[in-house]
Parts: structure tokens; sequence; C-alpha cells
């Protein structure tokens, strides 16, 4: 049996932990902080997105995000007379929680097109969640990231393959 000193661990122990900071190297990727409560940046546009089905945010209403490592929450604050227009099925869902996976996709990219994330997962400093809405009649993935001081949120909708369409929405951060 080989005995190793304790110098020796404590040694290898610091080796592992400082090595990426030495080495001028983060330990792992930074991401942007998306908590917060956000209200629609043009409350026009989103009033017109909402009205047709192409949002779930009217103008009025508001977003109140809560970021932790393992999980994602969206909340959304809609006015009394709003609702209506947000009932599906006869229900409103309010507040979603989505865990966040460490590593949402397999495989590696290669010379193909990014891949799709299978689980809410961080894509370089966006938070892609495939299939977001429940009961959606099609599939919808949403990209949450922030882009100046903004939240932008991207839905990209699936129709028949290779058929999709974005919708592009910003808000702007009120606490």
């Amino acid at each position: 049996m080989v005995k190793v000193g304790a110098r020796f661990v404590a040694a290898l122990i610091a080796a592992f932990w400082l090595g990426p900071h030495l080495l001028g190297q983060s330990p792992g990727p930074s991401r942007p902080n998306l908590s917060g409560t956000w209200v629609p940046a043009n409350p026009q546009a989103s009033d017109a997105r909402f009205n047709v089905g192409l949002s779930r945010i009217p103008g009025s209403g508001s977003l109140t995000l809560e970021q932790a490592e393992r999980r994602f929450t969206v909340s959304i604050n809609m006015p009394d007379d709003r609702l209506d227009g947000a009932f599906a099925h006869g229900r409103f869902q309010q507040t979603v929680i989505y865990q966040v996976y460490a590593s949402g996709r397999s495989g590696g990219g290669g010379a193909a097109p990014p891949q799709v994330p299978t689980h809410t997962s961080w894509v370089g400093d966006r938070l892609v969640i495939p299939n977001a809405i429940l009961g959606s009649a099609r599939p919808v993935t949403m990209t949450f990231s922030i882009e100046g001081e903004q939240l932008r949120i991207d839905a990209r909708v699936e129709y028949e393959a290779p058929d999709a369409f974005t919708i592009t929405e910003f808000f702007k951060k009120v606490k």
C-alpha cells in the first residue's frame, strides 16, 4: 500500500482548484443574472402581440424571474382586465418552474449546425428552454438572454419541418 503524505494531498487539491485561475482561465462559464421584475420595453407592441396570441405578456403585464443554479422560475403578472385573453383551456398558468441541467445537449457539433438542447440548459450566455409552453399546439423553444440592459426573449415556434418563426420581445428591469 502506498502512503501519501498530507502535504502531497494538499498540493494536489490546491493545484486542482487554483490551476485554472493561475493559468488565466476561469473554472466555469459565468452566467448573466436574469433575476428581477421586468416590464415590456414597448408596451404597445406587446399589446399587439398579446391580442393575436403571439405573446403571453400584455403591455401592462410584467415578468418576475428567479434564477438559481438548478432552477429557473418564471412568473407572469397580469392585470385582471387582460386575464381573459390569457386563459388556455379555462386556466392560466401564472408560474412555471424549470429544472436547469448542466448540459442540455449530447454529442459534438462538428461541421453541423448547433444542436437544439433537449433540456432547459445554458448555451453560452443564453438560457434555452425547449418545449417551454405546456399544452401548446406546436413546440415552442424559448431563449432568455441579456442584450445591453434589456432582457431579450426569443420564442421559436416550430411548424412542419423545416418551417418555424421566431418572436423576439424586449423587457426593461424595474426591480
